[in-house]
């Protein structure tokens, strides 16, 4: 794996030698003791990550970190300040000259890691996104004169506002995790094991962004590899995404993991599938103020059906039957997009099989996938 390549600038030989002590072996490290030997390096190699000190000789931080920010082959390379020089007026302005954070001195090793390696991975994420919606921008275009035939009846642009549905859920999580980070640090229960585990849950909300962009861009390819997997497995993978904003909202889940059986499909098209159903629960519970939300899952081995029900207020009957319509939605004043009942039931169509929505008698939404 290639290693992030991080510029340490900094007028004192000895500071450098701290972080290339600290940082040297995770990171790929380049030293200058001057913004303009800094600005040197920059121009020759990719960086991404700049450790900058403030008070230096001749050309100081602040006045580096402007030029950095004006050249656009250099303006997105983050970069995080280190400095004794902590008085408010000048915290306030390295955030103001585009600074990804503040550290400083003298700092703390492991916060000082933490941070470089959040901002490393932010900066790689977002670098990834870009490419993807460039890509998915150009394809857009490409495809603009085309409508989506047979199943679809949409054109490449409502395709764009389904990736767009997708990632709301794990742009929320995500967006969740960095709120509350700073919270838990100022608590000190920031250590290893808690930066090991935020940056597993993130890559696995970012794994699912690229994924979904990749799926839907070849949703009705014929090249698309078939698979054989477990119901079990398909629905462990689809509550990794979506458990921590479930927790959030105090919704209790229970899955029935007693049955199981086997689908031939691609996976990660009904991961797609339940997680609109879930997450359509879920804004309906919250919306609706439900005293002990709930939401049940079962498996039944003998019919090949997933049933997925919610202890919320229910569907509207005059609803019921458009409910699986493209653009329609029941959130208040349109506020959903009407995609994902529609693309859900595209899916499994697809396959060979259906999905219906009922009201329980007792009260509820119940979802049901046929195989």
């Amino acid at each position: 794996m290639v290693k992030a390549k991080i510029l340490c600038v900094d007028d004192i030989a000895s500071n450098l030698d701290i972080l290339i002590e600290l940082l040297g072996a995770k990171y790929d490290l380049l030293a200058a003791l001057d913004a303009s030997k800094a600005f040197e390096i920059l121009e020759k190699y990719d960086i991404d990550m700049i450790l900058l000190d403030i008070m230096m000789p001749n050309i100081d931080g602040f006045t580096l970190a402007s030029k950095i920010k004006s050249n656009d082959k250099m303006k997105d390379i983050p970069i995080l300040f280190i400095s004794a020089k902590s008085d408010e007026d000048s915290i306030e302005k390295c955030y103001e000259l585009g600074a990804a954070d503040y550290v400083s001195k003298p700092f703390k090793p492991r916060e000082l890691l933490a941070r470089v390696k959040t901002h490393l991975e932010l900066n790689s994420f977002m670098k990834s996104l870009q490419v993807k919606v460039d890509e998915a921008i150009s394809l857009q275009r490409y495809q603009e004169h085309l409508l989506i035939k047979q199943s679809y009846a949409a054109s490449m642009g409502e395709m764009i506002d389904v990736i767009a549905h997708q990632w709301k859920q794990p742009l929320n999580v995500l967006n969740m995790r960095m709120s509350t980070l700073m919270l838990d640090f100022e608590d000190e229960m920031i250590d290893e094991k808690y930066i090991q585990n935020l940056q597993d849950k993130s890559l696995n909300q970012i794994r699912h962004l690229v994924n979904t962009l990749n799926d839907f861009r070849s949703f009705m390819s014929p090249h698309k590899r078939i698979e054989t997997f477990k119901v079990q497995d398909m629905l462990k993978s689809c509550m990794t995404l979506i458990k921590d904003e479930l927790e959030f909202h105090k919704i209790q889940i229970k899955l029935d993991l007693e049955h199981d059986f086997m689908i031939d499909a691609i996976e990660n098209e009904f991961i797609h599938i339940l997680l609109n159903i879930l997450n359509n629960a879920k804004e309906m519970l919250v919306y609706e103020k439900i005293d002990k939300p709930k939401i049940l899952v079962n498996i039944d081995d003998k019919n090949k059906t997933i049933q997925i029900r919610d202890n919320g207020n229910g569907i509207y009957e005059k609803d019921i039957e458009s409910i699986f319509d493209l653009h329609f939605t029941r959130k208040k004043n349109n506020s959903g997009s009407g995609l994902g009942l529609y693309m859900s039931k595209m899916i499994i169509e697809k396959y060979g099989g259906s999905i219906n929505a009922q009201n329980a008698e007792d009260g509820g939404a119940i979802f049901t996938l046929y195989f």
